[in-house]
């Protein structure tokens, strides 16, 4: 994992005479002294707040106001995850049409995946068969 301890301003800082900062930063640009010092401060916060998220580490970020339940900052977008569902169901398809060539029950394959991925992408799937059907026997389809 990388390191941010040390900013190119600091290693500048340890190794240039204190006497010889003014002279550097003047030289360098004082705005540019002072941005670079902020994107530093703002990468490490970055970091740290990406390395939480992939260590599952929620209990440390109890006072930053992003904190997602799940440990991701924001869900995803509802056209991934119909993506993910179609995949989910186009593969559990393919398992099912080889197990049947095979010899084997496609719900006994389907057991060996958890249930709640398979009722995730087939549940939904069918919820939405089911709405289409209900609100193609109402007024709400001839709109």
């Amino acid at each position: 994992p990388r390191s941010f301890q040390h900013s190119l301003w600091s290693l500048i800082t340890d190794h240039v005479p204190g006497s010889e900062l003014p002279k550097v930063c003047t030289a360098l640009g004082h705005s540019l002294v002072d941005m670079y010092k902020d994107v530093h401060i703002e990468a490490e916060m970055w970091y740290k707040m990406w390395q939480e998220s992939h260590q599952g580490n929620i209990g440390s970020r109890a006072e930053t106001p992003l904190q997602h339940p799940r440990g991701s900052f924001l869900p995803d977008p509802p056209a991934v995850k119909e993506l993910l569902r179609a995949e989910v169901k186009m593969l559990l398809q393919t398992l099912s049409e080889r197990a049947g060539k095979e010899g084997i029950d496609d719900e006994e394959l389907l057991f060996r995946y958890k249930p709640e991925t398979v009722d995730y992408a087939l549940g939904h799937l069918n919820s939405c068969q089911t709405l289409c059907i209900d609100s193609a026997d109402s007024d709400c389809g001839s709109r």
